[in-house]
């Protein structure tokens, strides 16, 4: 069962496996995705999900999208 949460502004999102974050980021910076181990591995392959959402594809199997509000 996917877990859902809402976080404001964050600095640091923590996240178990299968979750789904919402988050409110700002318009300007640089968006990092890293386990507990380190950054995730290799360069993303970048395309979009059946919503049109941006989505981030890692070598090691790891994935996140990104949803406009």
């Amino acid at each position: 069962m996917m877990q859902s949460q809402d976080i404001q502004m964050p600095k640091t999102i923590t996240v178990t496996p299968a979750s789904e974050v919402h988050a409110e980021l700002p318009q300007t910076g640089v968006l990092r995705f890293e386990r507990k181990r380190g950054a995730m591995a290799g360069n993303p392959a970048m395309g979009f999900d059946e919503d049109g959402n941006v989505a981030f594809y890692f070598a090691d199997g790891a994935s996140v999208y990104l949803a406009c509000a």
